[in-house]
Parts: structure tokens; C-alpha cells; sequence
């Protein structure tokens, strides 16, 4: 596995900017990445498999508030940064927004979410910045499923980044795509919420060429389930023929 030099440059450089002057934000930052990272056995499968040094989509799944935390702490491992798809609802709290901000959030509009853009404006300009950041080589963590889903795969997951980095690929800008599972031990956890549980983030290549949106959003589903050890919620969930 390559070691990685810094990501999408002028997104960085806008970052690195605004934390100059928010210096507190940094050191929370910095602080509540250290702190998960100190209080859970975080591992990492798969991280060969990862091309560090080309722009990436990796569909993640979200079964906890800790999973982002813990992402980013992941990243640190590999020496590596990535941008982060959070939904727009969550910039709207200005305290918040300053953190995202300095972990590199984009805001991501859902269509369940109130005041969602009919016209289509929210989600134009958030394909423009994920492909921003894809052409300066960088990395794009998403969460297909849209918010938390503990214990199981989401029943609907949108696949638009995927989709992109497709067209992308099309186009001859190299995109790769990976699903990444991320699994709880003891998956309910301990009675100290932290204590004595591990954090397994497995990641695989994923191929989106010729495939329809259908077609994608069902590999991810069943992928999400196989990495995260949740493949048997699926088979209990789906519906009898």
C-alpha cells in the first residue's frame, strides 16, 4: 500500500484557511478524533486494497453517531484525508457547522428532509463539489442509506455520488469506487458505552461501469450487509415469494 500525499488541494487549502481563524475548532476536532480513537479498538481490513493515491468514492455504512469519528480516525491510520458527505441539516446549527466545516463536510440535501429543493438546485450544487474534489484526486466518504441504521441495512440508499464518479469514468477521469462495512463487538456494547468494543471497518473495490442506478443501489445494499456482518438481517427482513 502507497503512502498518500495530501487530497483535493484547493479544498484543503480553503479548509486550512478557515481554521486559522477558528483555532478552537481545530483543537476539538483534533480532540474528539483522539478521544475515539483512544477508547475503541479501531481495525482496518481491506486497506490494501485501497489506492491511495487516486480519487475515490467509498459508500459507507452508518449504523452510529461514533462511525464518522471513528472514520476519521481510520484515515489517520492510513495517512490520508477525505471529504465528508453530512446532510444539510446539520449546517444549519451554526456551533455545528463550524465543526463539519473543519472536518471537511459537504452539505448533502435528502429528500425526506423539510424545504428539500424541488427545482433541484441543493443537489446540483453538491454533485459540483463532490466533483470538485474528485478532479483534484481526492476522497469522498458517503452514507448510502442517509442517516444512522443500526442492526441492518437501510431499505432505500441513494446512489448519486457512485453515479458521478460513473460518469466520471466515462469521461477518462479515473474514479474509484469502494463499499466499506463497518461492524460493532459486542454490536449492542458494553454497559460503559466504549469500553472493550471494536470498531471493524472492511473495505472492497466496487466496479460501477454498465450498471444501472437499480443495479448499484442493490450491490451496495447486499455489500454494506456482507462487510458489516449484518448479512443475516437481510435474509430476515426480505420478503417471502
Amino acid at each position: 500500500m502507497r503512502s498518500s500525499k495530501s487530497t483535493y488541494q484547493v479544498r484543503k487549502m480553503t479548509l486550512e484557511a478557515r481554521l486559522d481563524h477558528q483555532p478552537i475548532t481545530k483543537k476539538a476536532i483534533d480532540a474528539v478524533v483522539s478521544w475515539t480513537g483512544r477508547r475503541y479498538d479501531i481495525r482496518i481490513e481491506g486497506a490494501e486494497l485501497l489506492e491511495m493515491d487516486e480519487p475515490a468514492i467509498l459508500a459507507f455504512k452508518h449504523q452510529t453517531m461514533t462511525d464518522f469519528f471513528a472514520a476519521l480516525y481510520a484515515l489517520r491510520m492510513l495517512n490520508k484525508e477525505a471529504a465528508l458527505s453530512i446532510k444539510k441539516s446539520w449546517f444549519q446549527i451554526p456551533v455545528i457547522k463550524n465543526f463539519l466545516v473543519g472536518i471537511n463536510g459537504i452539505p448533502t440535501p435528502r429528500q425526506k428532509d423539510e424545504g428539500y429543493d424541488k427545482n433541484g438546485s441543493e443537489m446540483r450544487k453538491y454533485a459540483s463539489e463532490v466533483i470538485r474534489t474528485l478532479k483534484a484526486g481526492g476522497w469522498l466518504i458517503y452514507a448510502p442509506e442517509g442517516t444512522r441504521v443500526r442492526g441492518r441495512v437501510g431499505d432505500e440508499v441513494h446512489v448519486e455520488p457512485l453515479l458521478l464518479a460513473q460518469r466520471l469514468s466515462r469521461k477518462g477521469q479515473k474514479v474509484n469506487a469502494y463499499i466499506v462495512g463497518i461492524e460493532y463487538k459486542p454490536e449492542k456494547g458494553r454497559p460503559i458505552w466504549w469500553a472493550g468494543t471494536t470498531i471493524t471497518f472492511r473495505a472492497e473495490p466496487y466496479q460501477t461501469q454498465d450498471k444501472t442506478a437499480d443495479q448499484i443501489g442493490e450491490d451496495v445494499k447486499a455489500g454494506m450487509a456482507r462487510l458489516s456482518g449484518l448479512e443475516y438481517r437481510v435474509k430476515e427482513t426480505s420478503p417471502q415469494k
